[in-house]
């Protein structure tokens, strides 16, 4: 379970308090409102400094805490015009103060938010950057027992990130790495799927941090490993029935997103091996028994998108098995959406791809060509047709423009070119949208 020895009391403002939430609103634009005056502008951010000095000596009661907080979040753009003395003044309280004093959930969340929206004016000061991560992953901040306010935190930390990612030293970055690690196997250890769900952001957190230049690949590799494996985990714990392998793929989509590079061909097999066993122990059993699969086919598109970034060539065969599975089972639901991914795969990996070009090109063109051209495009079935002639269309730009060569020199299996290029002048001539297809063709 969680660490429950730091108990921290909820004072966040209730929904049901209606008197207390517009209290809040008329002081935020009465507030705006001043701002407007420059005299009352350096009035009031003098007056926030005096209340940090209290805060910094312990002589502010919660709520003058929380105001201080309050106003300091929304001066974000007095900070950015940087013509204010007193703001750096605040700032060196701000970093330097223990809020955890003050038990408040709403006073923490505020300082967590403002550590992130100020922390470029301290970006290069690492002493400040150590203690907000041993604040971040304390108690009162990632390892809260309250999973929904540590889901905040989290939220927070990863644009903490965002912005820091270039200035990260290497002692912060291993620190950053085993925490999450730990932290990891303690929401795993509540064996509750929706926890480890909802605070999936704690993976991009960590790809992220892995995608740090000065970072190894040994190191990149261990987190790499840990990460598919605790997905790995995370299945075989819970099953595989379809709305937990959709839930799960989304993770795992969202990870890989922010991974977002080719990877190196050592970490390239950790991505493979997982890949095969997903879709080996996973995938395929859940279609072996569930004939309507769109959603969980759709969910493995989704997937393998983003694997032709991180593994380039490599990603052919998964690809090529997704091919075939379309075409055992010729899946209308998800017909654009395979085209699409091939179009992708032309596009990022270019003569690599040509392997399954020549050998799933003429397919698609023998399910296009049997679709009638819609004479309309009012009604939800036009609509549908005509979105997956301009996705075909521009499979072909795609081609045109990175392989074209394969068009020419009879390398594509079973495709008549004659009959091809007089069915894209059909399309070109005929089609309702036709500003739909000119536009993609010029893409």
């Amino acid at each position: 379970m969680l660490p429950k020895s730091y108990d921290l009391k909820i004072i966040l403002p209730s929904k049901n308090d209606e008197e207390e939430n517009n209290f809040r609103k008329e002081f935020f634009t009465i507030y705006n409102n001043l701002y407007c005056l420059k005299p009352l502008k350096v009035y009031i951010l003098k007056s926030i400094f005096e209340k940090y000095e209290k805060i910094a000596n312990g002589n502010c009661d919660l709520r003058e805490v929380e105001l201080s907080l309050f106003l300091l979040n929304i001066n974000i753009s007095l900070a950015e015009s940087n013509t204010y003395p007193e703001i750096p003044q605040i700032l060196s309280l701000l970093y330097n103060i223990d809020f955890s004093n003050f038990q408040s959930k709403y006073v923490l969340l505020t300082f967590f938010d403002i550590t992130y929206r100020y922390i470029q004016y301290k970006i290069n000061d690492m002493e400040i950057f150590s203690k907000l991560l041993k604040i971040y992953f304390s108690q009162i901040g990632i390892m809260n027992q309250d999973l929904a306010y540590s889901s905040q935190v989290s939220l927070i930390f990863n644009k903490l990130l965002e912005k820091m990612k270039n200035n990260i030293d290497s002692n912060s970055i291993e620190y950053i790495l085993f925490s999450l690690k730990e932290y990891f196997e303690l929401i795993i250890s509540l064996q509750n799927f929706y926890v480890i769900c909802e605070n999936a952001v704690n993976f991009n957190s960590m790809s992220i941090v892995v995608g740090i230049r000065t970072v190894g690949e040994n190191l990149k590799s261990q987190i790499f490993d840990f990460i598919l494996q605790y997905f790995n985990r995370v299945i075989q714990m819970h099953g595989i029935d379809e709305e937990k392998f959709n839930e799960i793929a989304k993770i795992i989509t969202n990870f890989l997103k922010s991974v977002g590079y080719e990877v190196s061909p050592e970490n390239k097999n950790i991505f493979i091996e997982f890949l095969n066993n997903f879709i080996k122990n996973y995938y395929l059993s859940l279609a072996s028994y569930n004939q309507n699969t769109t959603r969980t086919k759709y969910s493995l598109i989704t997937i393998l998108q983003r694997l032709i970034i991180i593994l380039g060539k490599d990603c052919i065969n998964f690809l090529a098995f997704f091919f075939d599975e379309q075409i055992k089972h010729n899946d209308a639901d998800i017909l654009e959406d395979t085209i699409k991914l091939l179009g992708n795969c032309i596009q990022i990996i270019k003569k690599g791809s040509i392997s399954l070009v020549s050998e799933y090109f003429a397919y698609f063109f023998s399910i296009i060509k049997r679709q009638n051209i819609p004479t309309s495009n009012i009604s939800e079935v036009d609509k549908n047709i005509l979105s997956l002639f301009a996705s075909y269309i521009k499979l072909i730009a795609n081609l045109t423009t990175d392989i074209p060569e394969i068009l020419f020199n009879g390398s594509i299996k079973n495709l008549n070119f004659n009959e091809f290029i007089n069915f894209v002048i059909l399309i070109c001539c005929n089609i309702v949208d036709a500003t739909v297809i000119h536009f993609t063709l010029f893409l």
